[in-house]
């Protein structure tokens, strides 16, 4: 399997700077025989020709990153005609901390009909109750998490499974995804795609827009008469990261079956002969 990184995401940026971002994850794909490239520049047809999956882990929010036509239409090429894609965003934005992750992920994924909810699903601070929170403590206690280094991780697990899906239950004679741990995430519609994990119940949005039980942590997109290609669309770029790594977030790629679920989505998204 040939596996194209998105070189304007965060993830990739990370790993070009450290060298040990992504490495975890690289190595494994390595080890199973696949090749892993990283883009020169912008996803048009040329750059995306030969791959069999392309992964984007959060386009950079920054000015210069957003998706031309040309490879908004080239990726929508490219999973038309068989390819795959793992797109993985990142939380949206909230008062007096506007790092909207999602503002580009969104117009990618709109191409082929899903929705990403810019929203910042997490678990509620200890000792705070929803209603009880307002916009200063929300953001209060956000910084206050992030900068004592103890985001509260959430576990998807159990019923939050679709354990029919390929991609949870694993190939023929693979292992199967029990658990899935994430640090912040945004939310997928939940119209307009498969479900594969749901949002647990227990997180709350922390702009207190969007209900957890109308997003999905990840959905995907089956082959069609219009698409010989597959989609999977994940609510957080971060548990890419390999164990130890903290830019821009912890690196949770050996918590729960992160590994397997990547893995497993690379493995159904790939063309088959």
């Amino acid at each position: 399997m040939r596996v194209l990184l998105d070189s304007r995401t965060l993830q990739v940026r990370a790993h070009a700077a450290d060298g040990a971002r992504l490495a975890a994850l690289i190595g494994n794909l390595e080890v199973d025989g696949s090749t892993v490239e990283v883009s020169e520049d912008r996803l048009i047809s040329e750059a995306v020709r030969g791959f069999d999956v392309v992964v984007i882990p959060t386009r950079a929010n920054s000015e210069g990153n957003e998706y031309t036509g040309e490879e908004l239409g080239s990726v929508g090429v490219f999973v038309r005609e068989g390819g795959g894609l793992l797109l993985l965003s990142n939380h949206g934005p909230l008062p007096d901390v506007p790092y909207d992750h999602t503002r580009y992920d969104r117009e990618l994924a709109k191409v082929f009909g899903i929705t990403i909810e810019p929203a910042w699903f997490a678990l509620p601070e200890e000792g705070l109750a929803e209603g009880e929170l307002s916009a200063e403590a929300r953001v209060g206690a956000i910084r206050a998490a992030y900068a004592a280094g103890s985001v509260a991780l959430t576990t998807l697990e159990g019923e939050a499974l679709a354990s029919d899906h390929p991609v949870i239950a694993g190939p023929s004679g693979g292992a199967s995804v029990r658990s899935v741990v994430t640090n912040n995430c945004c939310g997928i519609s939940a119209e307009g795609c498969i479900p594969l994990v749901w949002l647990a119940p227990s997180v709350m949005d922390w702009s207190k827009t969007y209900d957890p039980r109308t997003c999905l942590f990840a959905g995907a997109l089956d082959q069609g008469r219009e698409r010989k290609g597959r989609v999977v669309v994940v609510g957080d770029s971060g548990f890419l990261g390999s164990e130890g790594t903290t830019a821009p977030g912890p690196g949770l790629i050996g918590h729960g079956d992160n590994m397997r679920f990547v893995l497993n989505a690379l493995s159904w998204l790939a063309p088959r002969p």
